[in-house]
């Protein structure tokens, strides 16, 4: 059975899927297991607020175009804080 994806999980999925890092040196970075990061990128777990907020603040730490990715992932935590959803 397919879940519906909400917008800050798939915005977690594009960071994870652009940042030239590893899953094991990004979670390391934000204090995330691999295997949390790995099941959020596969669909197979939501990003939760927290989790975003660690990943985007260690992909704000190492910036460039990771900047971007962490912006990305703090507008979809903004809209989904405003909607729920």
């Amino acid at each position: 059975m397919a879940r519906e994806t909400d917008a800050l999980t798939r915005s977690v999925q594009r960071a994870l899927q652009d940042t030239p890092l590893s899953r094991l040196r990004l979670g390391r970075l934000a204090g995330v297991p691999q295997s949390t990061l790995s099941r959020i990128e596969s669909g197979e777990r939501r990003a939760t607020p927290a989790v975003a907020a660690s990943i985007a603040a260690a992909l704000e730490r190492l910036g460039g175009t990771c900047s971007a990715a962490a912006r990305s992932i703090r507008q979809a935590a903004r809209s989904t804080d405003r909607t729920g959803r």
